[in-house]
């Protein structure tokens, strides 16, 4: 009696779920523009506000480009 194969089919399941939980969470985190463009929010305004100055945090607010060395991680993440 073996029990290697039931292991490997599980592997295998758990690997896709990586993956598939991987792209979901790029899809929540970046958006493609009608030119193609890859933009994310801005880091540092989800907590700690009040210690941070009224024009910092409007600063913050919006969107900016992805970096471009990982412009093609993300799109390959976003199935693009």
């Amino acid at each position: 009696m073996t029990i290697s194969s039931g292991r490997s089919q599980a592997a295998g399941a758990c690997q896709s779920k990586i993956e598939s939980t991987k792209e979901n969470q790029e899809h929540k985190r970046v958006r493609i523009t009608g030119s193609g463009k890859v933009r994310r929010e801005q880091t540092g305004k989800r907590h700690l506000a009040e210690a941070k100055p009224t024009k910092r945090k409007r600063r913050l607010s919006g969107t900016v480009e992805v970096a471009p060395s990982h412009v093609k991680k993300a799109k390959k993440l976003l199935g693009i």
